[in-house]
């Protein structure tokens, strides 16, 4: 549970980061994979359409917050 925590927590964090670089200038390394929120999902969604940039850094924060919380999980042993 803390591996897969911590690796979405550092997935989102770079998807959020990715996307927040992508919607201020163009990010082209990897942008079908780590934009794919800032491209297919935040465009499509009209209430987050203008917010986007607000919505990537949300992103961001989301996942440091996950990855808080995996370092924190104690493991039982």
């Amino acid at each position: 549970m803390k591996k897969t925590l911590g690796a979405i927590g550092f997935i989102f964090t770079l998807m959020g980061i990715s996307g927040t670089i992508d919607y201020l200038w163009r990010q082209p390394l990897m942008g079908w994979v780590l934009n794919f929120f800032n491209r297919e999902i935040f465009t499509k969604v009209d209430w987050i359409s203008n917010y986007a940039l607000f919505a990537n850094l949300i992103v961001v924060v989301l996942g440091a917050v996950m990855l808080i919380i995996a370092e924190r999980i104690s493991t039982k042993e």
